[in-house]
């Protein structure tokens, strides 16, 4: 469940592995589609790809329902997973009363499509920017370049958008570098970069389609409880977050994680910023900045560790 072309290559692998799916839903529909039919025929390889993983899918009698989304998760008394409830939306997301449905299961996956890690270009001082999707990624210039000289970037940190796009940014980068260094023929250079160039936009075109069709509405905050858990991590509820914000004055993600602990745990915020970020601004009838996202991303250590490591690692030669 979720949203996002990526549920269909995972069902067809979990399906292939031998897993029964018991449902395959998608918040969006597919008829968005409808609207873009341009941008489907000139990336036609990529319409060939989510059809041919329909098929196999519909081969086993597994077929996508577009506007459905589970929006509960229900234990037993042992903890582990023992139930779903599934509901329609609407296209904003909010849940169409009467069509909540529950599906015994043990195992939900649930995907919402990707965030970028900034970790180093945010350490390095790489200016940043919102993408298309809304998240926070490197500005960079139609070489790549970033606004730190001689550093380059290209892939998902300037933008989700999938392995064929970071590919071409990759190749950009690497012949715009390598022409700052003067390794290679200026001329040829030139007309290696205006092919990748044109390739590039025509892929960050599908990325932005994409962004545009499977877009995550606000509606997903009214299927929230006081008890549902924002930061797993540090098994923060929503009621916790509320009363760092209507009875501890928190006015952004930066207070309220002062107060109630929110993306202090090990992922550092790195799966529940967004989320938590997105709660604060609601509940404080706000709207949240660049600079709040950009904030989020703002973690000094690249991969946590333990003390345990930390004190280990004199030992080992670290």
């Amino acid at each position: 469940a979720g949203s996002g072309p990526f549920l269909l290559p995972v069902a067809d692998g979990l399906v292939n592995s031998g897993a029964e799916i018991v449902a395959l839903l998608d918040a969006n529909s597919s008829k968005k589609w409808s609207s873009h039919l341009g941008v489907a025929f000139r990336n036609i390889s990529k319409m060939k790809d989510g059809l041919r993983y329909l098929i196999s899918l519909a081969s086993q009698r597994i077929f996508l329902k577009g506007g459905y989304a589970v929006i509960s998760v229900h234990a037993g008394d042992d903890g582990t997973l023992e139930s779903v409830v599934i509901a329609k939306i609407d296209r904003h997301f909010n849940v169409i009363e009467g069509t909540q449905k529950s599906f015994t299961c043990d195992v939900v996956a649930v995907g919402w499509g990707f965030t970028p890690d900034l970790s180093i270009a945010q350490s390095l001082g790489l200016q940043q920017e919102l993408g298309s999707d809304g998240s926070a990624v490197v500005s960079v210039d139609e070489l790549q370049a970033t606004n730190q000289s001689g550093i380059f970037a290209a892939g998902e940190v300037t933008g989700i958008g999938g392995a064929d796009l970071s590919l071409t940014e990759g190749a950009i980068a690497g012949s715009a570098a390598a022409a700052l260094v003067k390794k290679v023929d200026a001329a040829v250079t030139r007309k290696k970069l205006a092919e990748l160039i044109k390739r590039r936009e025509r892929e960050r075109e599908f990325a932005r389609t994409i962004a545009i069709i499977y877009k995550v509405q606000d509606g997903w905050r009214s299927w929230l409880t006081d008890e549902s858990i924002i930061c797993r991590c540090e098994e923060v509820s929503l009621g916790s977050l509320k009363e760092a914000i209507h009875e501890l004055g928190a006015t952004n993600l930066r207070s309220a994680k002062l107060f109630c602990r929110v993306g202090m745990g090990a992922c550092q915020g790195r799966i529940c910023s967004r989320s938590a970020i997105s709660i604060v601004v609601a509940e404080n009838n706000s709207i949240s900045t660049a600079q709040d996202h950009f904030s989020a991303n703002n973690r000094p250590i690249f991969a946590p560790i333990t003390l345990g490591q930390l004190a280990a690692g004199a030992s080992d030669g670290l």
